[in-house]
């Protein structure tokens, strides 16, 4: 293939990025972390790549009313904002209301950043009304609200990736399925994030912590 393209494993955000470190690399071995009490956690397959652990805490008064504030705020301007500019309307309270039990990341751009235009911003308007309805709950309920410490992929087998990548390396030109990434439209320090290949370029970041240049594949 002659469409690879040198990218640096830091500019690129995986969907593990976000969770609490599993493990990490000593003496060319996996050490996994410990868990937290098991009474605390469970067991989370809501997707293919949240299959881990998730601790799960009551939210304090304090991260409550942050986010019953921004909640609030998003309620009674999010629609107009939503119609002007609705990336960074989204990429701004994404950061601002991270709680799964609310926002189910409901407010990840990357997600609905789809052509035409036209179609996309309908899409952001129609989630903005769910969450102006949505606003009584969260205030009433707050008991019901917590946050989820997740421990990504815990049950993934690292220790056989990391072991390939240890003899073979990482060649997608000889052993194809090659890291597949895009541009990245949050408003973070990543310029890509990766469409395919998160547990490559999860354990790469770790195996190369000061960076490195792997060929991938950039699908605009």
């Amino acid at each position: 293939m002659d469409n690879f393209k040198l990218i640096n494993i830091n500019d690129i955000e995986c969907r593990f990025d976000k969770g609490k470190r599993i493990f990490s690399i000593e003496n060319e071995k996996i050490i996994r972390e410990k868990l937290p009490n098991l009474k605390d956690v469970e067991r989370s397959k809501i997707s293919d790549y949240i299959d881990g652990i998730n601790h799960v805490k009551k939210l304090t008064n304090k991260e409550y009313n942050k986010i019953v504030f921004y909640f609030t705020l998003f309620t009674l301007i999010g629609l107009p904002l939503v119609i002007i500019s609705p990336q960074l309307t989204f990429n701004f309270f994404h950061k601002k209301i991270h709680v799964p039990s609310v926002t189910i990341d409901i407010f990840d751009y990357n997600i609905y950043n789809i052509n035409p235009p036209l179609l996309n911003r309908l899409i952001f308007i129609l989630i903005t009304l769910f969450f102006i309805g949505y606003l009584p709950t969260l205030i009433l309920n707050k008991n019901k609200f917590s946050k989820r410490i997740i421990y990504p992929q815990y049950f993934y087998n690292w220790e056989k990736l990391y072991k390939s990548f240890l003899h073979y390396g990482y060649i997608p030109e000889k052993f194809g399925y090659p890291i597949t990434i895009s541009n990245n439209e949050r408003n973070n320090h990543f310029k890509y994030y990766a469409r395919d290949g998160n547990h490559r370029v999860f354990l790469l970041k770790h195996m190369y912590p000061e960076g490195k240049k792997i060929k991938v594949v950039v699908d605009y």
